[in-house]
């Protein structure tokens, strides 16, 4: 069987398709790489990996007081931003008072803390604070809750779907 296309014709095609597909390639690469807003650097990254233990500490801290954290991420307002409605329970289930605090926004894709909100104490709900935080896209984010009462510190770290 005779081939259809020369020799002349064929070998030096093949080789002229590898390079395109070679720069074709290589541009998807780059454009796939740049896509996502390109390197997330940690800020701060050496005292916190030098606070490493002290927040170790803290979260078994949390832990050890056997808190339960309950979070509702509402719908989007006119303003751009949500509330979040946090209820905190003590061992015993009972709301736990008198806290000051903030929440830490962040998504599980990025480095750093995108936005942070401070906590409110609802009227008449015991046990149950609110913040209001530019939570705008979709998908999940990290919820880091810091709080404190008295000589009292608790940390939660919770991941929701929003």
């Amino acid at each position: 069987m005779k081939n259809p296309i020369p020799p002349h014709i064929f070998w030096p095609g093949l080789i002229i398709a590898l390079l395109l597909f070679s720069v074709g390639s290589q541009v998807a690469l780059v454009f796939a790489s740049r896509s996502d807003q390109g390197v997330q650097i940690e800020e701060d990254y050496y005292n916190r990996a030098l606070d490493w233990d002290s927040l170790q500490t803290l979260r078994q801290q949390s832990q050890a007081l056997g808190w339960k954290v309950d979070v509702n991420v509402g719908d989007l307002t006119e303003a751009g931003e949500r509330p979040i409605v946090f209820t905190i329970r003590d061992r015993d289930d009972k709301p736990v008072q008198g806290l000051r605090g903030e929440v830490d926004l962040k998504r599980p894709s990025k480095a750093g803390v995108l936005s942070t909100a401070p906590l409110q104490a609802v009227d008449g709900q015991p046990g149950t604070y609110r913040a209001q935080a530019p939570v705008t896209q979709q998908g999940l984010w990290d919820l880091i809750l810091r709080v404190n009462r008295d000589d009292t510190r608790f940390l939660a770290e919770l991941r929701r779907e929003v």
